[in-house]
Protein backbone atom coordinates (compact mmCIF):
# COMPACT_ATOMS: atom_id res chain seq x y z
CA UNK A 1 0.00 0.00 0.00
CA UNK A 2 2.95 2.29 0.54
CA UNK A 3 4.30 2.05 -2.99
CA UNK A 4 0.96 2.03 -4.87
CA UNK A 5 -1.63 3.78 -2.67
CA UNK A 6 -4.00 4.73 -5.51
CA UNK A 7 -4.06 1.22 -6.94
CA UNK A 8 -4.73 -0.37 -3.56
CA UNK A 9 -7.42 2.19 -2.80
CA UNK A 10 -9.24 1.05 -5.97
CA UNK A 11 -8.70 -2.61 -5.11
CA UNK A 12 -10.14 -2.14 -1.62
CA UNK A 13 -13.26 -0.50 -3.09
CA UNK A 14 -13.93 -3.49 -5.36
CA UNK A 15 -16.35 -6.16 -4.15
CA UNK A 16 -14.90 -9.60 -3.58
CA UNK A 17 -15.40 -12.50 -5.96
CA UNK A 18 -17.75 -14.36 -3.61
CA UNK A 19 -20.04 -11.35 -3.30
CA UNK A 20 -20.05 -10.66 -7.04
CA UNK A 21 -20.85 -14.29 -7.84
CA UNK A 22 -23.62 -14.43 -5.21
CA UNK A 23 -25.16 -11.27 -6.65
CA UNK A 24 -25.02 -12.74 -10.17
CA UNK A 25 -26.68 -15.98 -9.05
CA UNK A 26 -29.37 -14.03 -7.21
CA UNK A 27 -29.99 -11.83 -10.27
CA UNK A 28 -30.40 -14.97 -12.41
CA UNK A 29 -32.83 -16.44 -9.88
CA UNK A 30 -30.56 -19.41 -9.10
CA UNK A 31 -30.48 -18.55 -5.39
CA UNK A 32 -32.26 -16.11 -3.11
CA UNK A 33 -30.12 -13.22 -1.84
CA UNK A 34 -30.28 -14.56 1.74
CA UNK A 35 -29.17 -18.03 0.59
CA UNK A 36 -25.60 -16.86 -0.04
CA UNK A 37 -25.22 -15.63 3.53
CA UNK A 38 -26.69 -18.88 4.86
CA UNK A 39 -24.24 -20.91 2.76
CA UNK A 40 -21.33 -18.91 4.16
CA UNK A 41 -22.59 -19.40 7.71
CA UNK A 42 -23.07 -23.16 7.21
CA UNK A 43 -19.58 -23.49 5.73
CA UNK A 44 -17.93 -21.48 8.52
CA UNK A 45 -19.81 -23.47 11.18
CA UNK A 46 -18.58 -26.73 9.62
CA UNK A 47 -14.99 -25.48 9.58
CA UNK A 48 -15.21 -24.28 13.18
CA UNK A 49 -16.62 -27.65 14.25
CA UNK A 50 -13.74 -29.47 12.54
CA UNK A 51 -15.80 -31.19 9.86
CA UNK A 52 -14.50 -31.95 6.39
CA UNK A 53 -16.01 -29.50 3.94
CA UNK A 54 -15.16 -31.41 0.77
CA UNK A 55 -15.85 -34.91 -0.44
CA UNK A 56 -12.89 -37.18 -1.16
CA UNK A 57 -12.08 -37.35 -4.86
CA UNK A 58 -10.94 -40.97 -4.68
CA UNK A 59 -12.75 -43.77 -2.92
CA UNK A 60 -10.92 -45.29 0.01
CA UNK A 61 -10.42 -49.03 -0.03
CA UNK A 62 -8.45 -51.55 1.96
CA UNK A 63 -7.36 -53.46 -1.14
CA UNK A 64 -3.71 -53.57 -2.08
CA UNK A 65 -2.62 -52.90 -5.64
CA UNK A 66 -1.13 -55.88 -7.42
Amino acid sequence: MVTQPLMYKLINQHSGTRKLYAEKLAAQGVIKPADADEMIKTYRDALDAGFHTTRPSLPTTNRRSR
